[in-house]
């Protein structure tokens, strides 16, 4: 019998070789074209620092949140007093007057739910249960809610003669207050 044949292996067809590479040589750096380099962007100028009136003021920002709240609300004669440079405690007394001691809770509830959309602590209070006097304490904004005979009673405003003061109007502009003395009814 005749010898078998080993089954010839299967090959990938051969590739013809890459030509061969051409060697270059860098000229010289003095014969080489020299490129352009586009000069760097100046230096930016540091923006001037804001006034502090340019500033947002966080406590300015929640007192007019809360202005805003109370009158909403129909709160009486709401003014402000700025009380910062005199205490370490707050920036701002808030002061309104309610017609009766529902309406002073009313006004406090109003407080809560303004400082609870702002993302803030609900703020501590005093007084919620008789409603004649109601102490929010709102970090940098305290608030009075007052009935119209304990304001007069307690005349906050006359603590402090010589801070500047801010009387609300019932559209929330602000009225023009003398620095002393009680707000006009």
């Amino acid at each position: 019998m005749p010898a078998k044949r080993k089954p010839a292996k299967k090959t990938a067809p051969k590739r013809k070789p890459a030509p061969p590479r051409a060697k270059t040589r860098k000229a010289p750096a003095a014969a080489r074209p020299k490129t352009r380099k586009t000069p760097p962007p100046p230096p930016r100028k540091a923006a001037p620092p804001r006034s502090p009136a340019a500033r947002p003021d966080p406590a300015r920002i929640q007192l007019d949140r809360l202005v805003a709240a109370l009158l909403d609300k129909k709160g009486l004669a709401v003014t402000s007093i700025y009380v910062g440079p005199m205490v370490a405690y707050t920036d701002y007394f808030l002061v309104v007057t309610g017609t009766s001691a529902r309406h002073n809770q009313t006004l406090s509830d109003a407080v809560s739910e303004s400082e609870r959309k702002a993302g803030r602590d609900k703020p501590r209070t005093e007084g919620y249960g008789t409603g004649l006097w109601i102490v929010a304490d709102a970090g940098d904004v305290v608030v009075h809610i007052f009935d119209d005979a304990s304001r007069h009673y307690y005349d906050l405003e006359r603590l402090f003669p010589d801070a500047e003061r801010r009387l609300y109007g019932e559209d929330g502009r602000v009225v023009d207050l003398p620095r002393a003395g009680r707000p006009a009814r």
